[in-house]
């Protein structure tokens, strides 16, 4: 009987030594079949190098280098001047790009050399990336379309006319953040030492008086434009003080209006940077006339919104106000009777407003809204007893963009209505000036 039952434990131990066995057999033959595909896949991510061949717009200019930045080192590791590209006799540019893993997928864009010169879809916005998968002896062949700066900017071009100083690394303790403020001075500044002199504060700084850092490498020409005019002797002479924008523009730029702006809106804390921290620095560094009447706030698009809120909400600091193609609304809100309110502030402000035109999709809730919102601004001045050229001055540009371009093209007409002599000579007819001058 024993026997019996030994007999049986013995079957049973034979049974789960011959189930272990063939579990380890069939583990074994798929952590090898595993094990294969793995190095298989290895194998095939070897190192490939690959060609790119680019073919430009006709507007690229033939003197500057056209450069491919992507997605890993070997592509510029997106650097807008990262990866250069050879022109060849057809035109055509190339360059060879090795150490991409073979089977894995890459991106990159085409620039001159700066963000604000890289390339654009037909219709002259933002293009999208390319995209690719690296193989062996693999050939990538683009067109580009056009540049999103029309191919008239010169990267890296330093264009600051004048006595030009930049402070970098502005600190606000406000906002807790960096900036660089950028100062232009007046042509006499250093000769009269007992002159002092009204300020103009202008936001998105970076975009006023130098190609290299403005927007599509297209600046407004403030300098030049105010040198050329104090030097004829058409304008008054002036500080212009640009102030950089950071990658938290939108909300800085936001005012905090009441049911429509988000709960990230910054303007307050914007403006008191403004009146706490930049305007004591600057009036402790230069040559200011600090009371309100010599002190105007300025910009253009959301910078000219922030611009309307603050001198609204510190009417005490400055008597003057410049909005070029303001946004006059949040999405697709108006705002214009809760930035004029009961108007008081505007009585004693002098008001420069124009918009074009032609705004385009850059203004909020479509270009249609962007004349009669402005409209609509004007009418509010008028009700609080306002006069067009003389508290005022409202332009409407026929064709005007909401863009750098058409601010450059407009800006010496601007100056002139703010701080242009009355009895200057040699103005032109379609220059515009008010009767009276902020004071």
């Amino acid at each position: 009987m024993k026997r019996k039952i030994a007999g049986a434990g013995g079957i049973v131990l034979v049974v789960a030594l011959l189930a272990i066995f063939g579990w380890y057999i069939v583990y074994t033959q798929s952590t090898k079949a595993e094990l294969s595909a793995a190095v298989a896949k290895y194998e095939s991510r070897t190192p490939v190098t690959m060609t790119f061949v680019v073919t430009p717009p006709e507007n690229t200019p033939k003197d500057q280098v056209l450069y491919l930045s992507g997605s890993v080192p070997a592509l510029g590791n997106w650097d807008a001047a990262g990866l250069p590209l050879q022109r060849q006799a057809d035109g055509r540019y190339t360059a060879t790009a090795p150490d991409l893993l073979n089977g894995m997928d890459y991106a990159f864009k085409i620039t001159r050399g700066t963000w604000g010169t890289a390339e654009a879809d037909a219709n002259a916005k933002e293009a999208q990336n390319h995209s690719f998968t690296a193989s062996r002896d693999g050939k990538v062949e683009v067109t580009i379309p056009s540049w999103i700066d029309g191919g008239k900017a010169v990267p890296g071009r330093v264009t600051m006319t004048g006595d030009v100083r930049l402070h970098k690394k502005f600190h606000s303790s406000i906002l807790n953040n960096d900036r660089t403020l950028i100062v232009y001075l007046p042509p006499d500044y250093e000769k009269n030492q007992q002159q002092r002199y009204p300020v103009l504060y202008l936001q998105d700084g970076q975009n006023l008086m130098d190609e290299a850092t403005s927007y599509q490498g297209i600046e407004w020409g403030v300098d030049e434009a105010a040198q050329k005019l104090i030097g004829s002797g058409k304008m008054n002479p002036v500080i212009i003080v640009g102030v950089y924008n950071t990658e938290t523009r939108t909300a800085e730029f936001t005012p905090p209006l009441a049911g429509v702006a988000g709960k990230d809106a910054k303007g307050d804390q914007y403006a008191k940077m403004l009146v706490d921290e930049v305007k004591p620095f600057i009036d402790a560094h230069y040559r200011t006339s600090a009371d309100r009447g010599h002190t105007t706030i300025g910009g253009g698009s959301m910078g000219g919104l922030i611009a309307l809120y603050t001198a609204k909400t510190h009417s005490d600091v400055f008597g003057g106000v410049i909005a070029l193609s303001p946004w006059l609304r949040l999405g697709d809100k108006p705002i214009v009777k809760e930035l004029v309110g009961d108007a008081a502030w505007l009585k004693q402000t002098f008001t420069f407003v124009d918009m074009g035109t032609d705004a385009g999709h850059n203004y909020p809730g479509g270009a249609s809204n962007a004349i009669p919102d402005a409209q609509q601004f004007v009418a509010a001045l008028e009700k609080a007893g306002l006069e067009n050229g003389k508290q005022f001055v409202y332009r409407e540009i026929e064709g005007g963009k909401h863009n750098e371009a058409s601010w450059a093209a407009t800006i010496d007409q601007v100056l002139l209505a703010v701080y242009g002599k009355p009895n200057a000579s040699n103005v032109a007819a379609d220059e515009v000036k008010p009767t009276t001058q902020p004071q």
